[in-house]
């Protein structure tokens, strides 16, 4: 082999060895942000099922609340209206007892007077 063409080769030697040195380099530089990616990836899925269970756990909330309210509205107008009726049963004996009086005091006088025309003296 000739001096130049050893000195060829050795510049090519040094030219693949300096290529593999950046190489080597570039790799364990992907490698690097590669494992930051990683532990990236871990730390958002861990931020993810966290904030999905908080959401899981608001919606359970917000459907117990919803069930109770539906409960409280229900007793609530059960309520209302017990009392409505009660106010307007009432209010009904009221008018009946209004109604009725003057009719059982007619009959009462009925009576008393039939009665004293069938029986005079002993009524």
């Amino acid at each position: 082999m000739s001096w130049s063409a050893a000195r060829q080769q050795l510049a090519q030697e040094a030219h693949w060895r300096e290529e593999c040195e950046l190489l080597n380099n570039e790799l364990r530089s992907l490698r690097d942000i590669n494992t930051s990616l990683e532990a990236d990836l871990r730390e958002v899925t861990t931020r993810l099922e966290s904030t999905q269970l908080h959401a899981e756990d608001k919606i359970r909330q917000m459907m117990n609340s919803e069930q109770r309210l539906s409960e409280q509205f229900e007793n609530l107008a059960n309520r209302i209206f017990e009392h409505s009726n009660r106010r307007v049963d009432e209010q009904n004996r009221q008018s009946l007892h209004g109604l009725l009086t003057p009719l059982r005091e007619q009959l009462d006088g009925f009576r008393r007077q039939g009665a004293g025309e069938l029986w005079p003296g002993g009524a």
